[in-house]
């Protein structure tokens, strides 16, 4: 993806460039609940080689005090 399609309309719903199939919302859905949890979605792109899309949640480790995070990583 190149950069400005990036900053311009990724994240804005009904935006597509797949013409009619789909309707553009999966990623500002996805980006909008991952906000809801205090998470970030980040997107890494190389034109012609691929893109990444990360998404990072805080977790609460069972066991300790409310309100204590802690960070954990899974790799999909």
């Amino acid at each position: 993806m190149e950069d400005k399609f990036i900053k311009e309309r990724l994240f804005r719903p009904f935006q597509t460039t797949k013409g009619n199939a789909g309707m553009g919302i999966g990623v500002y859905e996805t980006r909008e609940y991952v906000n809801s949890l205090n998470g970030s979605l980040t997107v890494n792109s190389q034109l012609g080689e691929g893109t990444c899309f990360t998404i990072s949640i805080p977790i609460i480790k069972s066991g300790t005090a409310a309100g204590r995070q802690s960070d954990a990583t899974v790799e999909a």
